[in-house]
């Protein structure tokens, strides 16, 4: 009996206008999408590429040997995140140590982007809405539900069916717009997926599955309180707004309010006083490379407080809107992605080593003969720009940092089956 119920509403759902219209929506949104994505991608691919190529020609200054570029994440084509809005480029010869772009402007600027990820949280949670708006409420305005369960099917399977039919056919415009954007990312020769790429995508993809599951059941649990189809829609939709607009946006101003972060012109003063601090004595008893050292270290450690308080701003913001399935799926897909903010932070924390052990080696040469010296510093800096790899975060990594997201979209849809579950049981047909 699961079986006929499961396929008569996939099937009704199949058939349906509202299914093709949005099917039809989704497709060409996708395709637009990632063709956008993906030119994105390849743009800032290329100036990475020719930045590399320029410092290692040695084109511009001798000081832009030590600069260091950070490439752009190939799966920010499915979850841009914060890979647009990272710096990815960083010189060591100055202070204090920041990312900025590849033509010098400052980074973490605020970019919107529609990627997957976009697509996924708003159009086909959406969609999930509008196909399971009437589930209940609808049948009991045509009044096929009376007369389904006057032939003794028990509303538990009927309730059941529904959802494993509502389910499969959610997945069939996900799954489209998955296999629109490998096919469109496998077509060009800049877009390079591995083994481990691949497994991120599957995570990905079951992500945004569990996503639009939660939203399904949302909308079969209110149909259950309702009995005309219309109210149903408009608290739904009401619910829906608050869930992927409302609660993100005030977490984050209540993050930011009670997460300050210093002003601009305390952040002058913290830079004019670190300036100040090398005191006269210094000067005599330091030699110059440490009292470059020491200025550098002391404005670093200003960049650093700021950084921290804006880390502390957007984990805070996190768990003020993890009620909301939008925000929770949002930070998963970062995750699986390695577009999230932890990735710029274990880049820093990175760079921030390298730069010790240079100001180790700056320290042990400062001794030496000004041409001994110098000889030193070409070599070490034509090696540095080799040795420079970041290690990236393994899928194990990234699994236990996105746990448990995955177990609080499992815990929406739970909830909402089981609230519809148990209203169904008293709902007046």
């Amino acid at each position: 009996m699961l079986k006929v119920i499961v396929r008569k509403e996939f099937l009704d759902q199949f058939m349906s206008a509202k299914f093709a219209i949005l099917t039809i929506l989704c497709f060409f949104l996708f395709l637009i999408t990632f063709f956008s994505s993906k030119t994105d991608y390849e743009r800032r691919l290329s100036e990475c590429q020719k930045a590399i190529q320029d410092r290692n020609e040695g084109k511009g200054l001798p000081s832009d040997i030590l600069k260091v570029f950070r490439r752009p994440e190939v799966l920010s084509i499915f979850s841009q995140g914060y890979d647009r809005k990272f710096g990815n480029t960083l010189d060591f010869s100055s202070a204090p140590l920041r990312l900025v772009s590849y033509m010098g402007e400052e980074s973490l600027q605020d970019f919107s982007s529609i990627d997957f990820e976009f697509l996924v949280r708003v159009i086909l949670s959406l969609s999930a809405v509008f196909l399971a708006y009437d589930v209940i409420s609808g049948e009991r305005e045509a009044g096929t539900l009376r007369l389904t369960l006057s032939n003794s099917v028990e509303r538990g399977k009927l309730l059941l069916g529904k959802f494993f039919g509502g389910l499969l056919s959610l997945f069939i415009p996900l799954l489209l717009g998955f296999i629109v954007g490998l096919l469109i990312a496998s077509f060009s020769p800049t877009v390079v997926l591995k083994g481990a790429e691949y497994v991120r995508l599957g995570f990905v993809f079951f992500v945004s599955f569990l996503y639009l599951t939660s939203f399904f059941t949302l909308g079969m649990f209110i149909s259950t309180l309702t009995k005309r189809s219309k109210v149903t829609l408009l608290v739904t939709l009401f619910i829906w707004v608050i869930l992927l607009f409302i609660v993100p946006n005030a977490s984050w101003e209540i993050a930011k309010k009670i997460k300050k972060t210093p002003s601009l012109e305390s952040i002058a003063k913290q830079v004019d006083a670190a300036r100040l601090s090398v005191k006269e004595k210094d000067f005599r008893t330091l030699s110059t490379t440490q009292l470059m050292i020491k200025s550098q270290r002391e404005l670093n450690e200003i960049e650093r407080r700021k950084k921290e308080r804006i880390y502390q701003q957007i984990e805070l913001s996190r768990w003020l809107s993890s009620f909301s399935p939008a925000s929770v799926y949002s930070y998963a897909t970062q995750v699986f992605a390695r577009t999230n903010i932890s990735s710029y932070q274990r880049f820093l924390q990175f760079i921030n080593a390298k730069w010790d052990i240079y100001n180790k080696k700056l320290l042990e040469w400062d001794n030496l003969p000004v041409e001994e010296r110098r000889k030193r510093e070409y070599e070490y800096n034509t090696r540095f720009k080799e040795e420079f790899r970041v290690p990236k975060e393994r899928i194990e990594e990234s699994l236990d940092n996105a746990l448990v997201d995955i177990f609080l979209l499992f815990l929406f849809s739970f909830f909402f089956y089981f609230s519809a579950y148990l209203s169904f049981l008293r709902y007046e047909v």
